[in-house]
């Protein structure tokens, strides 16, 4: 596995997605911790099961909400954006710099949006997920 840094354009269009995310959801309400997380999934399953995604791609509902939760976990944890490659290619992730956790908040929102998938809330499932795994791991190194 071979991770690399995100250049400043690579930055730039992680800043661009996660803006048009927040156009997306614009009127739902804040982005911020945990309650944002609940927002994002709001706004994800309203927009799939209304067929409001026909104006917009299956790669830019991924790449925007993906972005915006990225964005959302940045702020709130010590995670920042990398590229990770293995034999089945090159993803943007965002790995936490205490713990070394990883996370690819793209590919996460590209597996809700297979058509044969039950849609589910899952975005502040993960932000949960992820606090505990991150708190715990803290603990362990304060021993």
């Amino acid at each position: 596995m071979n991770i690399t840094d995100f250049s400043s354009d690579d930055l730039s269009f992680a800043v661009f997605q996660a803006n048009e995310g927040k156009k997306l959801i614009e009127g739902w309400g804040n982005v911020s911790g945990l309650s944002a997380a609940n927002l994002l999934d709001k706004a994800f399953i309203t927009i799939i099961k209304n067929g409001k995604n026909k104006n917009y791609s299956n790669e830019d509902i991924a790449n925007r909400f993906g972005y915006l939760f990225g964005e959302l976990l940045s702020d709130n944890f010590s995670f920042s954006w990398k590229y990770v490659e293995d034999e089945y290619g090159k993803e943007p992730a965002l790995i936490e710099s205490q713990t070394g956790s990883i996370i690819f908040p793209i590919n996460a929102v590209w597996k809700r949006l297979e058509p044969e998938l039950i849609i589910e809330p899952f975005f502040a499932n993960i932000y949960e997920s992820l606090k505990k795994h991150i708190n715990s791991l803290s603990k362990t190194d304060d021993k």
